[in-house]
Formats: C-alpha cells, structure tokens, sequence
C-alpha cells in the first residue's frame, strides 16, 4: 500500500504506520509539497477559501487569498497530542506573528473569516456567491501587466516564503514526526 489513511482523530492509528512511511508518506511528502508549491509555481496564485477546514497552508501561501464569511481556519494538532509542525503552524507563524500564533496554535482556537483579514491571514472577506467572482477579477486586472513582471513581481513576494521554508519547514515537521514517536507510549 503507497497511502496510508489514519481515520478520524485515531491518533493510535498514526502509530501503526511502518518506520519508512513516516518518513516517505509524512515528512518527505509534506516539505516537498510545500516546497514545490512555492518554489516551481513562479506565477501570481489567487486562492479562494470557501468554507472551514484543515491544512490551508496552501492557501495562505498564495500570494493572494480570498475567504468566505463562514470560513473559519485552525490548527487541531496541539488538541489532538501533535506538534503543529507542518505547513498550517508555520504560515500562522510567518502571517499573524510569534505572539498570536502561539495563542491559535496552543488552544486550536477557530478563526472566523473577519479575524484572519485582521490579523494578515487573508486579504478579503467576500459573500460565498461573490468569492470566485472576485478571484477572476483580481486574475484578470494582473494578467494586462507583461508576464515578465508578473513573474518577477511573484518572485520578489515569494522570496519571504521560500526563505521560510528552507529554514523552518523541515525542523517543524521533523519535530511534528518525533512528538507522535514519543507520544506512541501514551496512546
């Protein structure tokens, strides 16, 4: 099996997994995602978070990002005896400061759509009917610039992110992967 599914919040489940598929399935999988998201994606991105939901890490990574009124954001992992070492803990770091994320990070606290635009999580909070209009708005009004400064603009505010993560990403998630070994005993 190349996948390994942990139901629900069956954290014994992550337990079971074999040595190697944490690494390949978890650590390898997670930091290559993001990294390739942001390293091989030299474009402006616009996304659209259209409801509540775990891991918008990608999302938040995107140079622009749009938010239903009832979307909420949050990270469970601290909830569910995880470090929040992956992608979401270290873009709530990076966007709303050490202090706050702390906070959001430590009690998994939701996040309503109003709060992430003001705390710099999000640009816009928009009707749902309205969110994937406003997106092509925005797309459309970037593709009249020439695309040579579409691509170096999006280098020049991706720079921030790619830096981020070649220092941060994998000691996060390393520290994420050896929380749930030592927590195995727990269980």
């Amino acid at each position: 099996m190349d996948r390994w599914l942990c139901p629900g919040n069956d954290q014994r489940a992550l337990h079971e997994l074999p040595a190697d598929a944490f690494y390949d399935q978890i650590y390898s999988d997670a930091t290559k995602l993001l990294e390739a998201f942001i390293f091989n994606i030299d474009i402006p991105t616009i996304a659209c978070i259209n409801g509540t939901g775990l891991h918008t890490e990608f999302a938040l990574l995107c140079d622009i990002t749009l938010c239903a009124e009832q979307a909420e954001l949050f990270d469970p992992h601290f909830k569910f005896g995880l470090v929040p070492g992956d992608g979401q803990g270290l873009t709530f770091q990076e966007l709303m400061g050490t202090k706050r994320a702390a906070y959001y990070l430590y009690t998994s606290d939701k996040l309503n759509a109003q709060t992430a635009k003001e705390l710099g999580l999000i640009n816009e909070v928009l009707p749902l009917d309205r969110l994937f209009p406003r997106a092509w708005e925005i797309a459309e009004l970037i593709m009249k610039k020439p695309r040579a400064i579409r691509r170096m603009t999006s280098a020049v505010l991706r720079r921030q992110w790619k830096r981020r993560l070649v220092e941060d990403l994998g000691f996060h998630i390393a520290h994420e992967l050896l929380g749930m070994h030592l927590n195995k005993a727990e269980l």
